[in-house]
């Protein structure tokens, strides 16, 4: 805005030539515009402004995408995702064994996490197992979490395992006792082949996901129903590292 009071009509004149000037100078629209946008973006700042102090009281730094999962946490959840996706979605169930079959040899694979059963020479079954909670190296003693190493017998049936059945093995042996109690320690027992806990069979091969046992050997309950059949006392097992 601008005066025309006590102004020569000359300098009035030069003024009103400037203010059509600069009129023509500002594009059509563009006041239009700066009216409708200033009120929708003062609030929206002072709502930044906003947020970054109570951050900051907090303190915790404002994002953009605050309130929602970070980049490494939904990578995390995919990658987990995908792999129990794997344990279970592309898991096929195998095909009936002939009647009459049965295991007379199983081996073990810990760093693999296999059981392979054989009969004559033959490979019956393999399994993906769990082990226990401390899986590298032999068992030494009671409460070490691990699954012991070397030549066993299977030589118990358990239908009442607090487990879904389960399969005994003959751990300690001589040498395992005698290796436990020169270091001081007792050297444990009860290690067996197992399903899940009971009331947990509907984990199915989600348990894979862990090793969690106290030094056993785990399978799914479906799994264990089918060892139970095909694995009869006095059949060998070696466990290999």
């Amino acid at each position: 805005m601008f005066s025309l009071a006590h102004e020569p009509r000359s300098g009035i004149t030069d003024k009103i030539r400037r203010a059509a000037a600069e009129t023509q100078a500002v594009p059509r629209g563009t006041m239009a515009r700066e009216s409708v946008s200033t009120p929708r973006t003062a609030p929206l700042e002072g709502l930044r402004l906003l947020r970054r102090k109570v951050s900051a009281r907090r303190g915790s730094v404002p994002s953009e995408a605050s309130g929602l999962p970070g980049k490494g946490f939904i990578a995390a959840f995919t990658t987990l995702t995908l792999a129990l996706a794997g344990l279970v979605g592309f898991y096929r169930p195998p095909v009936a064994l002939p009647p009459g079959t049965h295991a007379d040899l199983l081996v073990v694979h810990k760093s693999a996490r296999r059981m392979v059963l054989y009969s004559h020479g033959a490979v019956v079954r393999s399994y993906a197992i769990s082990l226990g909670h401390d899986p590298v190296g032999p068992k030494q003693r009671q409460g070490d979490h691990r699954t012991p190493e070397g030549w066993y017998v299977i030589d118990e049936h358990n239908p009442n395992s607090a487990f879904h059945r389960s399969l005994h093995l003959s751990y300690p042996s001589a040498q395992d006792a005698a290796s436990a109690h020169a270091a001081g320690h007792s050297p444990g027992g009860d290690v067996m082949i197992h399903g899940t806990r009971n009331g947990l069979g509907w984990l199915g091969r989600l348990h894979l996901a862990s090793d969690w046992t106290d030094g056993c050997i785990a399978v799914t309950d479906s799994e264990m129903d089918e060892l139970y059949a095909l694995v009869p006392d006095g059949t060998p097992i070696d466990i290999k590292p």
